[in-house]
């Protein structure tokens, strides 16, 4: 992928689907808190983490999170980075890293990457190996589903800045827009970016604004992507995005998002609660 300059952006066509017909309390919730999250009817919510269950365990999550590839949830908390697994339905943590990271990220499921004191590193068995010296300015990690590549976003006062980072240490500006960058993630064909502008999509040579942001439409604070659809969290609803048309799946949560499988892996920060979404419906021909 080649740097990108963006500016001057203009409106897209999107349908965004009306109305909330679709949409259904969820048959059982593991705690009263998430009683009022709603789903579309025909797809499976399964509940992992409540405020109740991180209390027990101790954990005071910040907003990163990944799924590894055995299907546990790694959690950046301010206790440190911690697993967890779901075995014969009781939670159950493990400590990865006793101090939390600044920033954190997966490597296709399998190595934990982050940010500490402006460098760039990943977690082995004798701790945070630093790795890559950092830029100065507002950073964060967003995974990549291409092995061997994570995303690195600078945030400052003049706009934002998307970077690569190969598993080799090498660093790679990628795009730089106008405006801050909230959101990042890609498929096998594209990455997607979403800013205060809006959502776009960028390959090898071309940039596409998917949809444009409004004050009715702020924009997406979190991405995830598979197989030709586009997971967006907008304010407390979760979107995807297929063929031109936005169609809401859940709504009462502001999750960050996480695929693995058939499932979208969703945790709320701000109401403490973890989540997965079966969408292999969506898929369905």
């Amino acid at each position: 992928m080649t740097g990108l300059r963006m500016a001057g952006l203009i409106a897209a066509g999107l349908a965004l689907a009306a109305g909330y017909a679709l949409l259904q309390p969820p048959e059982e919730t593991a705690a009263a808190a998430a009683s009022d999250i709603q789903v579309m009817e025909g797809l499976q919510v399964t509940y992992l983490a409540t405020p109740a269950l991180l209390d027990e365990l101790g954990l005071h999550p910040r907003r990163e999170f990944g799924v590894a590839d055995n299907g546990n949830v790694v959690l950046n908390t301010e206790e440190g980075v911690f697993e967890l697994a779901v075995h014969d339905g009781a939670l159950e943590s493990s400590t990865l890293y006793g101090e939390p990271l600044d920033a954190m990220a997966l490597d296709s499921g399998a190595v934990t990457l982050g940010i500490r004191g402006r460098f760039f590193g990943q977690l082995g068995p004798e701790g945070f190996d630093k790795a890559l010296p950092l830029p100065e300015g507002e950073l964060y990690l967003a995974a990549s589903s291409r092995p061997g590549w994570v995303y690195l976003v600078r945030n400052e006062p003049g706009g934002g800045r998307l970077y690569g980072i190969w598993d080799n240490g090498t660093l790679s500006t990628l795009a730089e827009l106008p405006s801050r960058i909230q959101a990042v993630t890609d498929d096998e064909r594209r990455t997607y970016v979403a800013g205060d502008d809006g959502l776009l999509a960028i390959d090898e040579e071309t940039v596409q604004v998917i949809s444009k942001a409004t004050a009715d439409f702020p924009p997406a604070d979190a991405l995830a992507a598979r197989g030709g659809k586009l997971f967006a969290t907008v304010n407390d609803r979760v979107y995807v995005v297929a063929d031109g048309v936005m169609l809401a799946i859940a709504r009462g949560i502001a999750p960050q998002l996480a695929l693995h499988g058939d499932r979208l892996y969703c945790w709320d920060p701000e109401r403490r609660l973890l989540l997965h979404i079966d969408i292999a419906p969506l898929y369905a021909d």
